[in-house]
């Protein structure tokens, strides 16, 4: 893996091709319902609720239904 991430970094259309067949198979994926009650498309592991669990536990801890959050992103 750290192989084919190095390879990625370092020559451009290998960055671009990966990420435009990681894109389209996200797009053409359709929307499952969480175990959370709401639709998301993403890796098997997010939809099933099994992706950070210790996470998620203390966050439904502090969150109740009727509050409103904004996925503001971290990406950089």
């Amino acid at each position: 893996m750290k192989l084919m991430k190095n390879l990625i970094k370092k020559i451009p259309f290998v960055t671009y091709a990966y990420r435009r067949i990681r894109d389209e198979r996200l797009a053409n994926r359709k929307a499952v319902m969480t175990p959370f009650g709401f639709e998301m498309i993403g890796s098997e592991e997010m939809q099933k609720g099994e992706f950070e669990k210790a996470d998620a536990k203390i966050f439904r801890k502090f969150v109740q239904d009727s509050d409103v959050l904004v996925d503001a992103g971290a990406h950089f």
